[in-house]
């Protein structure tokens, strides 16, 4: 997957990314992993519904996307052990007063998927990505009420928060002002180290790349500063790519990169 040089070189190309949710930034990692690649590869001779499971679950998904799909347009089912957060929807009987939602004719992106814990609902609302699962696939209708089950005690905070999140968007009708990861210019930056160094760029050519018109390159040991800059915008791509993209889809706050010497 490696991209023609004057698409990794130019940093305003990634600005594209700056919008997306944490794991929308997970997504855009792993599917530049070569083993990804291949795992996808080997199975596209088969339907996408018949990926084997246990393939998927390696990289914490549920099925397997194409890799050629961008985070904008993909819909990346993740598996609940790997993004907490998972919303256990049940359908209950219509009432009078009642407003019963219709999933389908809503605004934003959505998909099903199938799995052996029951079908998979992902929800794409306010820039933000919710799943609901329905234990018995043939309750799901076109129009439905239904209710949110937490556990008791809840499985995890984030399952709390989710449900809260995900409640307020239909409360509150305001469209909301979509705010922009303060992580964004950093990821940017490491997923751009990244296509570089998968390119076959050197350190040098890739500071260049990830810092343009920085005048700190200009100094007598302008060459040294721009290949560290860049030795370590690609250790933390290849960190990101290589599993540690899972800490993208943990609920905030959490560490990116736990271990200083990343």
């Amino acid at each position: 997957m490696a991209l023609a040089r004057e698409r990794w070189e130019a940093a305003a190309a990634y600005f594209k990314c700056y919008p997306l949710p944490r794991p929308g930034w997970a997504w855009e990692f792993t599917r530049r992993h070569p083993d990804y690649q291949a795992a996808y590869e080997a199975g596209a001779t088969s339907m996408r519904q018949q990926t084997k499971p246990d393939t998927a679950a390696e990289w914490g998904m549920m099925l397997l996307e194409a890799p050629a799909i961008h985070a904008r347009d993909a819909l990346v089912f993740w598996r609940a052990d790997a993004q907490p957060g998972m919303l256990r929807a049940e359908p209950r009987l219509v009432r009078a007063n009642a407003h019963p939602l219709d999933l389908w004719a809503d605004p934003g992106r959505k998909a099903i998927a199938l799995t052996q814990a029951g079908l998979v609902v992902l929800v794409e609302r306010d820039g933000k990505q919710f799943r609901l699962m329905f234990e018995d696939p043939d309750a799901l209708g076109d129009r439905m009420v239904f209710d949110i089950r937490v556990g008791s005690p809840p499985e995890s905070l984030a399952e709390v928060e989710t449900a809260r999140t995900f409640i307020g968007t239909f409360l509150d009708g305001r469209e909301r002002r979509k705010v922009i990861d303060p992580l964004a210019p950093s990821l940017a930056r490491y997923l751009q180290a990244l296509d570089c160094h998968l390119a076959g760029a050197s350190y040098a050519e890739i500071g260049r790349a990830t810092y343009p018109g920085d005048k700190a390159f200009e100094q007598a040991n302008g060459d040294e500063l721009m290949k560290g800059r860049g030795r370590h915008a690609v250790k933390r791509g290849l960190y990101l790519m290589n599993g540690g993209y899972r800490r993208l889809l943990l609920p905030p706050p959490v560490s990116l990169f736990s271990d200083r010497r990343v």
